[in-house]
């Protein structure tokens, strides 16, 4: 008669296969997306409602908007986290980030761009470009050279 045993593996053998592809698939993520925007990225997994501090979200755009001049091109000024990334903000201090309060988006939340140009949803303002109850779309972050080509 064969005597076959079948072969196992260890549980600590499997726990480490697990924990390795987590760890490439975050060095991938970084080289892929750059730092900072999945930096971003993995702390608004954490952050749910209670949205971004209106400071943290101008550092972060002067970061991005460094990183945008680099940039040689407008299309790739044009799709750098400066102008693509939005912010969930807790403009009135009670914890959770400002909501549309009117029209087809109504309940969603408001997004807040690094720049001045960049398109949100809400109310709108002279320039017909959508705000939040006090005027505002965006964190008031101006980046020469980046921000005229968000919208292009």
């Amino acid at each position: 008669m064969n005597n076959k045993k079948a072969q196992s593996l260890s549980m600590n053998t499997v726990i480490i296969g697990i924990l390795v592809v987590v760890v490439l698939v975050v060095i991938i993520a970084f080289f892929v997306y750059g730092t900072s925007t999945t930096i971003t990225k993995i702390k608004n997994v954490f952050r749910g409602a209670s949205g971004t501090d209106l400071a943290q979200a101008k550092i972060s755009c002067e970061n991005w908007c460094q990183d945008a001049k680099l940039f040689t091109s407008v299309d790739e000024k044009k799709t750098s986290a400066y102008c693509v990334q939005s912010f969930k903000i807790d403009v009135d201090g009670d914890g959770i980030a400002e909501k549309i309060s009117r029209g087809d988006n109504q309940g969603e939340f408001l997004k807040y761009y690094c720049g001045p140009n960049i398109h949100t949803n809400d109310q709108y303002n002279a320039q017909g470009s959508p705000t939040d109850n006090k005027g505002i779309n965006n964190v008031g972050v101006s980046c020469a050279g980046v921000s005229e080509n968000c919208n292009q």
